[in-house]
């Protein structure tokens, strides 16, 4: 039986592993690439082809990916922030215990998340970046925020309804997350700069024992 001939100079069109790897994983570098540069310079001084460099690719080639700037920090946020806010509701809706003993467990949670290399840059580049992009700034308040903040309040109903806590104003949420946000904006500006990082696991105990203290019902109450 006569085999097909190939053209001389023609290559077949399948794509060898190695580059089909290569490619799948290009997203992900861009990201880690576009995570480093945001951190240092911040978003609205971080350049495209800064972010492209430091990926080993082209400017064109990172267009192919995210057409701008702003749909790569979502991307980034997707990939970086996301997971874990899934997990922490999935955690959430799994727990089989008191209200407090889940209300610590959800600081230290925050506490360990924020105190990754990766996730504890993002509070320092929205917060000094949401005036000048509001945009960016609701993205992350519908995706990040409004999510943690369902998981603390569906946290203080069943403390409620068990006559462990206190009524708590569903605004006021915003308080008993402002330790962990400290915690993220030290350790990833003040801290290292004079060399007294903060132990997340100390701050979300005392962080849990201070809030609780203001929330729990008293015994004397019950």
């Amino acid at each position: 039986m006569p085999v097909p001939s190939v053209p001389l100079g023609s290559e077949p069109s399948v794509v060898p592993p190695r580059r089909r790897r290569r490619k799948e994983a290009r997203p992900g570098e861009i990201l880690d690439a576009a995570l480093e540069v945001f951190s240092a310079k911040g978003f609205s001084a971080a350049r495209p082809d800064e972010i492209a460099a430091l990926a080993g690719i082209s400017k064109g080639t990172l267009y192919l990916y995210f057409p701008s700037k702003e749909e790569l920090f979502k991307a980034m946020v997707r990939q970086t922030v996301l997971p874990n806010v899934g997990e922490m509701e999935r955690w959430a809706a799994a727990f089989d215990g008191s209200a407090t003993e889940m209300f610590q467990g959800l600081l230290a949670r925050i506490a360990r998340l924020f105190s990754t290399h990766r996730v504890g840059r993002m509070p320092k580049i929205i917060i000094s970046e949401a005036t000048a992009f509001p945009e960016l700034a609701q993205f992350w308040i519908g995706e990040v925020v409004e999510r943690a903040f369902a998981v603390m309040r569906s946290i203080l109903d069943r403390g409620v309804a068990a006559g462990e806590f206190t009524p708590v104003r569903a605004e006021a949420v915003i308080v008993l997350f402002s330790p962990m946000l400290m915690l993220a904006l030290w350790n990833q500006s003040i801290g290292p700069a004079v060399g007294r990082p903060l132990d997340p696991e100390m701050i979300a105990a005392e962080a849990a024992r201070f809030l609780l203290d203001g929330i729990r019902v008293r015994e004397e109450a019950r």
